[in-house]
């Protein structure tokens, strides 16, 4: 396998995968973005066909420039798990992703794309121990629920390639300190990321959030889950001293929000997940 290449744009990031073989994206990036990405995976493939599109999840920020990249490579598979499969079968999470994506190419200041995310839908559902076949790497799908219910990752053995998803965390730039983003439980991303641990990986993609080697992706993982506990255990002491939720939210913005992860993430979306985040905290573990 040749390095993972880069190819999404600003804001949809996207990273190829190649073997001798076959050649697979995984994820996709923002619908407004999927111009400049399928020139340079183009670019990239110089003349071969991208067989695969391996989604981490459903969410519309990684999903929604795959009906474009089916509109020019028609016999690529889109590869996801079962759950994420269903979620692109409802009218009503295809409406909200396409508002999702009007939203994103305005803060964009992109004023002109043509929508396509009505036509996401699955080619391929996998689930836990299911493999990929890419000629020279078998990739085992591993479920990862704990940022979302569909999270998924994808492993190969002899590279020890792990190709992660956002319930191992939010690596932010420089140094990828680890923002927890557990949106559905804690408790099972930490359990996830435990996972990740065991199979030592030598390589790991996070999108949006890069490729690492070497010794990062020991030293990602284990932070995630330092990270992981300390929110939760911030969290349920704070709710012990009676702070309310939203007071909790605030005090995690003030400790966490800070210039440098402004500029992976609005102000907006940031409340919204820790709030999210914080709710399911308490309702875990403050019984425990």
């Amino acid at each position: 396998m040749t390095r993972p290449v880069q190819v999404g744009a600003s804001g949809g990031e996207a990273y190829l995968l190649m073997t001798d073989q076959k050649t697979a994206l995984v994820d996709t990036g923002f619908a407004y973005c999927a111009p400049v990405m399928i020139q340079n995976i183009k670019n990239a493939l110089g003349g071969r066909d991208l067989d695969f599109i391996l989604l981490t999840h459903s969410h519309y920020d990684h999903v929604s420039g795959a009906p474009y990249c089916k509109d020019v490579w028609k016999n690529c598979k889109i590869v996801c798990s079962e759950y994420a499969a269903n979620v692109f079968t409802r009218p009503g999470a295809l409406k909200l992703m396409a508002q999702l994506n009007e939203t994103a190419a305005e803060i964009a200041g992109v004023k002109e794309y043509e929508p396509s995310v009505s036509k996401i839908a699955a080619d391929i559902a996998v689930k836990d121990g299911d493999t990929v076949d890419m000629g020279d790497m078998k990739l085992r799908v591993l479920e990862m629920p704990g940022h979302t219910k569909c999270s998924t990752g994808y492993f190969e053995e002899n590279e020890k390639l792990l190709i992660g998803c956002e319930t191992l965390g939010v690596c932010v730039p420089p140094d990828k300190d680890v923002i927890p983003c557990f949106l559905v439980s804690c408790e099972s991303s930490i359990k996830a990321i435990k996972r990740a641990l065991e199979l030592k990986p030598d390589k790991l993609i996070i999108t949006p959030y890069g490729y690492m080697e070497g010794e990062e992706p020991a030293r990602v993982l284990n932070l995630a889950v330092t990270r992981a506990v300390e929110m939760r255990e911030f969290v349920t002491a704070r709710h012990r001293c009676g702070i309310s939720e939203a007071g909790i939210a605030r005090e995690l913005k003030d400790k966490i929000y800070t210039e440098r992860y402004a500029k992976y993430q609005p102000e907006g979306a940031f409340m919204l997940n820790t709030e999210i985040m914080v709710e399911l905290l308490i309702k875990e573990y403050s019984d425990r």
